[in-house]
């Protein structure tokens, strides 16, 4: 924790869901699941930079589709369960190797000194405890607490996307004057009075003819169709981007290079499952008395679902 406390944050990332265990692989709580993804990325990118460091080796990076090794020292990454803040934490800071994100010699040395240094980061994954609906009351909670200043340059918000296909993104920076897409989104823009912060949309297509748009969100992630392959791509792509975005700064650019596909993937990795481990260390004062948390009424998205209303969705 003590290089978290004396390092600045540099990005608070809010993955959008809802907490109760029934939602936990849905497709409306796909922004947990990045969250949980992330942070396992992260811990085994540290495990295996720390390894070379260590051997002063320079291992060639795994083969497109291997199945990457567990390094020894990796740990499972932890979230913390904040109360106060509505919301579970996993606050790191991690270094990034230009040669490792930019295949291009003259973009390396554009973003570093030198092309062998490493960038370090600290980042917020915030997954808010509120519900779909409030999770502005989480983020502004965050940003007061850790005294975030911009979030215009700072907050990215990660969601669902009916309107980008499966296994592809849309990153979005500070939409003006468009109509309400998305519950979460639109509490956040609506708590913080702007909605200047960047949006990760993670694609999860259209719902078959006849099939209702909750029933579609809330249902779960299936491996037919190849659509549990399609989120495996989409939050491998996320992460890059995201890496990418971190590095450079420039939403436009990250844009145009990981979320202009407008076609479906190919040669996609087979996802056994979307679980990614953590470990959740809650508060000693509450483990044994904090009630358990309630089951949202109204999780659905606003776009296209402004008539649904439903007191207990049905998951597909």
């Amino acid at each position: 924790m003590a290089d978290e406390q004396q390092h600045p944050i540099d990005f608070v990332i809010v993955g959008l869901g809802n907490p109760h265990p029934d939602f936990q692989v849905t497709r409306h709580n796909v922004g947990f699941i990045l969250c949980d993804y992330l942070a396992n990325c992260i811990a085994m990118q540290t495990a295996i930079l720390e390894e070379r460091l260590d051997s002063n080796s320079q291992a060639p990076p795994a083969e497109d589709g291997a199945l990457p090794v567990i390094p020894a020292n990796y740990h499972t990454p932890v979230f913390h369960r904040r109360p106060d803040l509505s919301a579970d934490i996993h606050d790191v800071v991690f270094k990034l190797n230009p040669e490792d994100i930019f295949p291009s010699k003259s973009m390396r040395v554009k973003v570093a000194s030198k092309e062998s240094e490493l960038r370090s980061f600290r980042l917020l994954l915030v997954k808010p405890s509120t519900g779909m609906n409030n999770s502005g009351v989480s983020v502004l909670k965050v940003l007061r607490h850790y005294g975030i200043k911009n979030p215009s340059k700072q907050l990215i918000v990660v969601c669902d996307d009916l309107h980008t296909l499966p296994g592809a993104i849309a990153v979005q920076s500070a939409p003006q004057n468009q109509s309400p897409g998305h519950r979460g989104l639109d509490s956040i823009a609506q708590v913080l009075r702007t909605d200047a912060f960047t949006r990760f949309r993670i694609g999860i297509g259209r719902p078959s003819q006849g099939v209702p748009v909750d029933r579609f969100v809330l249902g779960q992630f299936q491996k037919e169709d190849k659509e549990m392959d399609y989120l495996g791509h989409a939050l491998d792509l996320t992460a890059q981007a995201m890496q990418y975005f971190a590095v450079t700064g420039d939403a436009k650019e990250t844009k145009k290079k990981f979320a202009s596909s407008k076609k479906l993937p190919k040669n996609l990795r087979k996802i056994e499952g979307i679980i990614f481990p953590i470990e959740l260390v809650e508060p000693a004062s509450s483990k044994s008395t904090e009630p358990a948390e309630p089951k949202p009424t109204d999780p659905t998205p606003a776009k296209d679902e402004a008539a649904v209303k439903g007191d207990d969705p049905v998951q597909a």
